[in-house]
């Protein structure tokens, strides 16, 4: 039973990193700041694969690119769907 609260957690802080990874990265690009900087660099590596898939399937829209927002909310889902099933099995 602590394996699955276990489990959960570690979901719980990968997502929070994630999340808060992606807000930094749209914080970095609204105030243009160089890619060689050491913190948009780290923020590119942790984000970029999955932005980069995302935007295979939702292109951006002139100078609005909305593969954040859609990562944060599937984010947010994933982690949501993944408690319910570790609690559903802890239970």
């Amino acid at each position: 039973m602590d394996i699955y609260i276990l489990i959960s957690n570690i979901i719980n802080i990968f997502t929070k990193i994630f999340f808060f990874a992606l807000i930094l990265r749209i914080i970095l690009s609204w105030i243009n700041i160089s890619p060689y900087n050491p913190i948009s660099k780290i923020t590119y590596q942790i984000t970029e694969p999955l932005l980069g898939k995302i935007r295979q399937y939702i292109k951006p829209f002139g100078m609005f690119d909305f593969s954040p927002m859609i990562a944060i909310i599937s984010l947010q889902i994933l982690e949501i769907i993944a408690n319910r099933i570790l609690m559903f099995f802890a239970n």
